[in-house]
């Protein structure tokens, strides 16, 4: 049985990772190591402003552990959404710093990046044509507010990554990217059966999320085939069980039975989680329905007023 071993470093790139978890994980033969770098989670200032959200010196703690473990195992290193927003400025901002660890650690390797900044005559071209529509219980969409954003992104799909890879590139980082996509692009590249690719994508696209009680941010681990993948945490301190496993679907999700990608929907209704050890659960089940036309979701901001913050604290011996 054909199979595809995938590492998820972390759950977003600057927030950390056991080292030793890292060697850990790469004793276990992964195909390649991925990590999301970005979210809309923190709001659009990241988009707005250009800023990341953790710093160069976080993001290039955790891109060194990575490009050093792939490059002595010869296996790709794919990163999305580079630096929070995946701006053009912070795609070459996230390249910069792999270069300069490439440079002090003397390694060699094929870039590749993947830009998804847009052209606005482009998108308002796009629009008078009618392939733009708003999202779901968004406001209308006009040339007005292309007019007014200072960064508008599109959410690639898998293709660009498998484009990326199909030409060599051994290190790809993408701008903004759906977040299963990073995970996803190889196996699909590989001809795996899409509903387990990208539902194995969705539970690893957090890094160490979907395990019981995540402590801190860490590594994560599955293992694909065509009908089933097993997910199994790499760090011994942590376990998976059914139930982490599955509410993992509902995570930046409206429903936990459908995912949106570009090229389709995940439908995970007929799902089975079955616990094989105290730590690993086996995912079955699922299925994909292709897209009838292709689709890129389309972010943008404006400065609408600053941001400030509330303190709030959690004494919950439940939650914590």
């Amino acid at each position: 049985m054909k199979e595809i071993r995938i590492l998820s470093a972390t759950g977003i790139l600057g927030s950390g990772f056991r080292e030793e978890t890292l060697k850990r994980a790469m004793t276990l033969k992964p195909d390649f190591i991925g990590a999301d770098c970005g979210s809309t989670d923190p709001g659009p200032h990241h988009l707005g402003s250009g800023e990341p959200q953790f710093s160069d010196a976080a993001c290039k703690r955790d891109l060194r552990l990575m490009l050093l473990a792939a490059r002595a195992a010869k296996i790709p290193v794919i990163v999305g959404s580079a630096m929070t927003a995946g701006t053009d400025a912070q795609l070459e901002r996230l390249a910069g710093i792999a270069r300069e660890i490439a440079r002090e650690e003397k390694l060699g390797f094929k870039l590749a990046t993947i830009a998804s900044e847009q052209d606005r005559n482009y998108l308002k071209r796009r629009l008078r044509e009618g392939r733009i529509k708003p999202l779901a219980n968004a406001p209308q969409f006009d040339e007005a507010v292309i007019d007014r954003s200072s960064h508008i992104v599109g959410m690639c799909g898998a293709e660009p990554y498998i484009e990326a890879l199909a030409n060599g590139a051994e290190v790809v980082i993408a701008g903004r990217s759906s977040d299963t996509s990073i995970f996803a692009a190889m196996p699909v590249m590989r001809g795996f059966n899409p509903a387990t690719v990208w539902h194995a994508a969705k539970i690893l696209e957090c890094g160490a999320a979907c395990v019981v009680q995540r402590k801190y941010p860490d590594c994560n681990f599955a293992i694909v085939t065509d009908d089933h993948f097993i997910v199994e945490p790499p760090n011994p301190d942590y376990r998976c069980d059914p139930a982490s496993v599955a509410s993992h679907n509902l995570y930046e999700n409206s429903t936990p039975y459908e995912l949106v990608e570009p090229s389709g929907i995940l439908n995970t209704v007929n799902a089975r989680y079955e616990a094989i050890s105290d730590r690993a659960v086996k995912v079955s089940g699922s299925a994909f329905k292709k897209a009838e036309r292709y689709t890129i979701k389309l972010e943008g901001a404006e400065l609408a007023g600053y941001q400030s913050i509330v303190l709030g604290s959690v004494r919950d011996p439940i939650i914590l």
